[in-house]
């Protein structure tokens, strides 16, 4: 958690000695901007979540038990919510091992994997949520990321026409997957054919042809944890926001994702280039959601 500090404008904080970050927890936690309270089921266990909140949807979680009127924090995590709803029709969760924070897990087809994704509004489930998961029918997922760094490539050039069948192309790959999953097998088929031109593209990726320059987006796993991710994507809004703390500069990037917004914040100091419509992001994000139910 604490290397993604830098990315909600406290770089300063996960730098300095574990001294300074108790402090701020401490503060945050006598005086945040929302509180949550409530009793597990089956324990009788009281817990709490508390929230701090940044400008630009920037904002820092903790949560832990409550005993004899006393907080006793079991975790923190910085946050950026989403800006944009992105429809579900089915979606998991499941309580990780300190009983406090919340994995979201989403088959969508447009990534072509599985996203994990650390929830954002676990407040919203704590009291319901069995240990063994929950399965919800949420009208839409709102997915973020925060970025340790990043970069900023140029954009491909594209024509008008360019940009409706890229459109087209993935509304109809989203389509297929979905029927593939019901057992249509001319759908399979296709999946499949479209699989192996991405595997044609691999095997120029490992010649003289640059990466960037034959990929226009693309949504990766990344390393050992299961909710952080590598994404190239296109930036349709940018805004630059400061932590009312720190002072330090936060960029909020939403970026179009395989056809879907995610918003990444990253600090300023450690982006690289210049932000713009139509520009390119590039970078690792440790992937977040908030569920619309």
């Amino acid at each position: 958690m604490r290397n993604y500090l830098c990315s909600i404008g406290l770089k300063e904080i996960q730098n300095a000695p574990d001294t300074k970050l108790r402090n701020l927890l401490a503060t945050a936690s006598k005086n945040p901007t929302q509180e949550h309270l409530f009793t597990v089921p089956n324990s009788g266990e009281s817990r709490r979540i508390a929230r701090r909140e940044f400008d630009g949807g920037l904002g820092l979680s903790q949560g832990g038990f409550v005993v004899q009127s006393r907080f006793r924090r079991v975790y923190y995590y910085p946050y950026v919510i989403g800006t944009t709803r992105t429809p579900a029709a089915k979606c998991e969760i499941y309580p990780r091992h300190d009983g406090l924070s919340v994995l979201g897990v989403w088959d969508y087809p447009a990534f072509g994997c599985t996203a994990i994704f650390h929830l954002v509004n676990a407040w919203d489930h704590m009291e319901s949520l069995p240990l063994s998961g929950q399965e919800l029918k949420p009208t839409g997922v709102r997915l973020s990321g925060l970025a340790a760094d990043g970069m900023i490539l140029i954009p491909m050039e594209k024509t008008e026409e360019d940009r409706k069948f890229q459109k087209k192309y993935l509304e109809t790959m989203k389509r297929d997957e979905e029927a593939w999953a019901q057992g249509d097998f001319a759908a399979s088929n296709r999946v499949m054919r479209q699989n192996d031109l991405s595997g044609r593209a691999s095997m120029r990726m490992m010649g003289r042809d640059d990466l960037y320059s034959i990929i226009d987006t693309f949504f990766l796993p990344e390393g050992f944890e299961s909710d952080t991710y590598q994404i190239l994507g296109d930036i349709v809004a940018a805004r630059q926001v400061s932590n009312d703390i720190s002072g330090e500069r936060v960029w909020i990037l939403d970026v179009s994702v395989c056809g879907t917004i995610i918003t990444v914040a990253v600090g300023a100091s450690d982006l690289r280039g210049e932000p713009a419509i139509d520009r390119r992001f590039r970078g690792n994000i440790w992937l977040q959601g908030y569920i619309e139910v």
